[in-house]
C-alpha cells in the first residue's frame, strides 16, 4: 500500500486538463503546471478523446496513458524535465521544435526563474534582468526560462550600482 503524502515539497497530481496546445497538471498544493504537448510526442499526436483517458498512478506521483503508451511524473515536470528520450528527441527534430536535450542534460537539476530567485536571495525581476543581459544562462522554455544548478552554483550577481544623488546646487563661497 502507497502511503504517499502531499506537502509543499512533494506535491501529488489530484487531475490533468487539457487545452489545444498545452495540458496541465494541477497539484495537491494548489499548482498548475502547464506544459506544452510538444514536450511529450505520444500526447501531441494523441487525440483529444484519447488525451482525456488518463489514469493517476501511485496515488498520485504521476499519470498513464494506457492507449499511448506515455507517463508522466509529478518530479520530472516540477523540474520541468520533457520526454528525453531517443525517440521524442527525433519526433521532435523532425517537427521543427527545439533541441531539449542541449537544454536538459539528465543528470542535471533545472531550476525555475522563481526559485532562482529564492536560492540567490534576490528578486524575480532581477533574475530575469540577469538573463536578459547575458549575464545568468538559461534555456528558453515556451514562455519562461529555466536555469541550471550547475549555473546557479557559480553565478555571483554583480551589483548595479545606482548613481549617487548629488546636489546640483554649488555652494559657492566668497561671493
Amino acid at each position: 500500500m502507497n502511503t504517499a503524502k502531499t506537502t509543499l515539497a512533494n506535491p501529488l497530481l489530484e487531475r490533468v486538463s487539457f487545452s489545444s496546445e498545452a495540458f496541465t497538471v494541477h497539484l495537491s498544493n494548489g499548482l498548475a503546471l502547464i506544459v506544452p504537448y510538444w514536450w511529450y510526442p505520444r500526447l501531441y499526436k494523441a487525440t483529444p478523446a484519447q488525451r482525456k483517458r488518463y489514469e493517476i498512478i501511485g496515488n498520485g506521483i504521476g499519470a498513464t496513458w494506457e492507449d499511448i503508451d506515455e507517463d508522466i511524473h509529478v518530479s520530472g515536470l516540477l523540474q520541468q524535465k520533457p520526454d528525453l528520450s531517443h525517440d521524442a528527441a527525433q519526433w521532435r527534430a523532425e517537427n521543427g521544435f527545439p533541441n531539449l536535450h542541449a537544454a536538459f542534460p539528465r543528470s542535471e537539476k533545472m531550476y525555475s526563474v522563481t526559485e532562482a530567485a529564492q536560492i540567490l536571495g534576490i528578486s524575480r525581476q532581477q533574475v530575469n534582468n540577469y538573463i536578459k543581459s547575458g549575464q545568468l544562462e538559461a534555456a528558453r522554455v515556451g514562455n519562461t526560462f529555466t536555469i541550471a544548478e550547475r549555473v546557479l552554483g557559480s553565478f555571483r550577481p554583480k551589483s548595479v550600482g545606482r548613481p549617487r544623488a548629488t546636489n546640483p546646487r554649488k555652494e559657492l563661497s566668497g561671493v
